[in-house]
């Protein structure tokens, strides 16, 4: 829905690409970005799957500098988190990696998502844990990490 987007711009981003698969939240990003008074000038949203390798031709990953992915541990097929993880490999100039949408449950937990991060030079400089509000409610967990070689 360009939250993040919005959130980058608003902290000083210059340029932002944005990737999601979901038609409808490419058109939520342009409405939103619109409602917010952003020009899309120096805004690229793309309707792809990052689990299909061929979108990295459409992007150039050498130029990205923070990546923001609200992807969450197996909760979309092919667990794009852990894909969107081991493409920093091929980004060698991105210092930040901001993650978001886990779960402290076993199957939603970031520990997967902490260990690539390491394997590709990042440490955790933040990790955000909300509060249990209610009996069934399942707090969120998001971090920031930063390129340490």
């Amino acid at each position: 829905d360009g939250v993040l987007s919005l959130v980058s711009h608003r902290k000083g981003a210059s340029a932002i690409t944005a990737v999601d698969c979901n038609s409808r939240m490419v058109a939520a990003y342009h409405r939103n970005m619109v409602d917010n008074g952003i020009s899309l000038d120096n805004f690229n949203v793309l309707k792809e799957d990052i689990t299909d390798y061929g979108f990295k031709r459409k992007i150039h990953l050498r130029d990205i500098d923070v990546v923001c992915a609200n992807l969450g541990a197996e909760q979309y097929l092919g667990n794009p988190d852990l894909v969107a993880l081991d493409l920093l490999a091929e980004m060698p100039n991105t210092r930040y990696f901001i993650g978001g949408g886990y779960t402290s449950t076993d199957k939603h937990n970031p520990v997967d998502a902490f260990q690539r991060l390491r394997k590709n030079g990042f440490d955790l400089i933040r990790v955000v844990r909300e509060e249990k509000l209610w009996t069934d409610y399942v707090p969120r967990i998001a971090f920031v990490a930063e390129r340490i070689n």
